[in-house]
């Protein structure tokens, strides 16, 4: 094993030697450290030490420096846990993917910590986890409930919280609200998501965690309540593969008791299921929405919203970390609600849930023939591509003017408007791309006044001179515009057998 003597500053390749002569047993921490690198969308670095009492950051050598009359630069050095985050940020200073590593004496020191590393994608959408092993493995572990790292706060954790935010957002900053975090949120290791306003009148969300006495924050768009659940590129094909295979209509992502699953229905038919992936596959069961479970102030305020709020129960689970309980119900208008019922029965908050797989089944029973409807429009669950035209089988392509050729390119019209919606975060490339779709197709429409706003809105996205708020609510605009000129249009069906009568010089269908 490589030694050093007592003044030398131990590397990290000789602090992993020593943990492992330990037999992995690390020494109780008697400094907390936090290493942050910060890429920003300009790709500028910005990255050091925090240390507490240090003004500014400390790069390598500092630290070094501040270590050595500290008696914590040789193998005490194990002493020291480094709290490493690495992120990157979009151009709004939001965090779009980044790690999070428990480690000793520096920042590439050995690992330490179960979890040892953690992978999130914005704010704590997707998450993995990963275990350390002695030769400096890590090994992927699955997420639950007993994986999260212990809460360690400061002893006056508000006090320390709020130093954390006015370092980050300015003296100013004042906190709107808070709560606690998802399960996904407490394995990231923070312990409460807070809303805020900015010393310039911005409202920013954001989560705080604790390294020991030190508070950190990450700055991503969490919601302000619950959480939106999203999966792992590999298991989101997944769970796409399964939905058209089996001819499924996808609904909400939920996290319960027994892990992540997507709910989803048969297209057709009121029969839900919940898919879970296993092994990287997507496995179907059949689901019965719950009306039963919770205890009983849980049971009591279903009751009292049943009776005095005129609300549908349709469905409950637990959240998968406690025994809180989320219930869907929905109103006499078909619209669902999902609220957050506590174990002592108190709401804690509700919120629209337009993604409930049924919700759907509600506004049949309230509006019978809704699903009928929703079946020959296009799914507006799932997140089609703009693509060409696919004609059946053994036919040949309908005529340029054919019914059929303007029901597909409404299709396609609509599908392309969602998709530049959904890539308005990934840039003005993506968005680009699917609004000269777009307007492709609303020229084939005849919607001409749609397709003259389409453009503006092309040239505009081409100069860069729009923010992602205003691109967003313009293109909900062309929504709004294109299906108030279709609703203007009185078009003239022409069966196939009488077709022949428009190609004569003479239409025979009469003078009138």
């Amino acid at each position: 094993m490589a030694t050093a003597a007592d003044g030398d500053v131990w590397s990290g390749a000789q602090l992993a030697a020593q943990l492992v002569a330990l037999n992995g047993v690390a020494p109780d921490p008697v400094q907390h450290v936090i290493f942050r690198s910060t890429r920003h969308a300009d790709g500028a670095l910005v990255e050091g030490y925090d240390i507490p009492g240090e003004p500014r950051m400390l790069d390598a050598a500092a630290l070094d420096c501040w270590l050595t009359p500290r008696r914590l630069a040789g193998a005490d050095r194990l002493a020291v846990a480094v709290l490493v985050i690495r992120e990157a940020l979009d151009d709004r200073g939001l965090v779009v993917q980044g790690t999070i590593e428990r480690r000793r004496g520096a920042a590439d020191g050995p690992y330490c910590g179960d979890p040892a590393r953690v992978e999130f994608v914005g704010a704590a959408g997707a998450v993995r986890l990963y275990r350390s092993h002695l030769d400096g493995r890590l090994s992927e572990i699955a997420p639950s409930a007993n994986t999260a790292p212990p809460r360690v706060r400061s002893p006056e954790p508000f006090a320390g919280e709020r130093k954390a935010l006015q370092a980050r957002f300015g003296d100013a900053v004042r906190v709107l609200d808070a709560r606690e975090p998802t399960l996904f949120e407490d394995m990231i290791g923070l312990s409460s998501i807070v809303h805020v306003r900015a010393a310039d009148g911005r409202k920013v969300d954001c989560g705080i965690g604790w390294h020991g006495g030190m508070a950190f924050v990450l700055h991503a768009d969490f919601p302000r309540f619950g959480s939106q659940l999203a999966l792992a590129p590999g298991d989101a094909a997944a769970i796409d593969a399964a939905l058209l295979v089996d001819g499924l209509v996808r609904g909400e992502t939920r996290l319960d008791e027994n892990g992540i699953a997507v709910v989803a229905r048969h297209r057709g038919s009121e029969a839900l299921v919940l898919l879970r992936l296993q092994s990287g596959q997507a496995l179907a069961e059949p689901y019965i929405p719950g009306h039963d479970t919770g205890g009983p102030d849980q049971r009591r305020w279903m009751r009292y919203a049943e009776t005095y709020e005129g609300l549908a129960m349709l469905d409950a689970w637990r959240d998968g970390a406690s025994d809180d309980l989320f219930v869907l119900t929905g109103d006499p208008s078909g619209q669902v609600w999902r609220h957050h019922i506590d174990t002592d029965g108190v709401e804690t908050w509700r919120n629209a849930d337009d993604d409930a797989a049924v919700g759907a089944l509600h506004r049949e029973r309230l509006f019978p023939g809704t699903l009928a409807a929703l079946h020959a429009e296009p799914d507006h669950n799932e997140t089609a591509a703009v693509a060409p035209v696919r004609w059946p089988r053994n036919t040949q392509p309908a005529a340029r003017d054919s019914l059929l050729v303007r029901a597909e390119t409404y299709v396609h019209a609509m599908a392309a408007l969602r998709a530049a919606r959904d890539a308005v975060s990934r840039g003005a490339s993506a968005v680009e791309m699917h609004l000269r779709a777009l307007h492709a197709a609303l020229l084939m429409l005849e919607a001409y006044v749609t397709a003259a706003a389409a453009q503006d809105v092309l040239m505009l996205v081409k100069g860069g001179t729009r923010e992602a708020e205003v691109l967003a609510r313009e293109l909900e605009q062309l929504d709004v515009s294109l299906r108030r000129e279709l609703a203007q249009n009185r078009p003239v069906i022409v069966a196939a057998s009488l077709a022949r009568s428009l190609r004569r010089d003479e239409p025979s269908f009469g003078t009138d």
